[in-house]
């Protein structure tokens, strides 16, 4: 058991154990920093969305399908293959072994897509 312990003290001070605690908690961090630009963006495309209702009830009706299209356009146009959920995209990238089939399947680019 004291043996255990010893080894399990080095673990806690290993400079490569740190090393993976650091960039997991760098990453927790940076979601936790999208995730609040997202939810402040939320809020104000909100408050232009009421700003826009002023005008008139009507305009839902005109500016929600006139987004659609443009997205529709834009993921079209700019970013081909990055339709659908990318759950079965994620799927198919695992089970491939070459990286240039890989990166088909999943990029910067897709993933900024979608």
């Amino acid at each position: 058991m004291l043996t255990h312990i010893r080894k399990s003290g080095k673990d806690l001070m290993s400079p490569d154990a740190w090393k993976i605690r650091l960039i997991f908690w760098a990453g927790a961090v940076l979601v936790g920093v999208i995730a609040s630009g997202f939810a402040i963006s939320a809020v104000y495309a909100e408050d232009v969305f009421h700003t826009l209702l002023d005008y008139g009830d009507w305009v839902p009706f005109v500016l929600c399908p006139l987004g659609l299209v443009l997205v529709s356009w834009l993921t079209r146009k700019f970013f081909p293959g990055s339709q659908g959920s990318g759950i079965p995209q994620s799927i198919a990238a695992l089970q491939l072994t070459e990286h240039t089939s890989r990166s088909a399947l999943l990029s910067f680019r897709i993933a900024f897509g979608k």
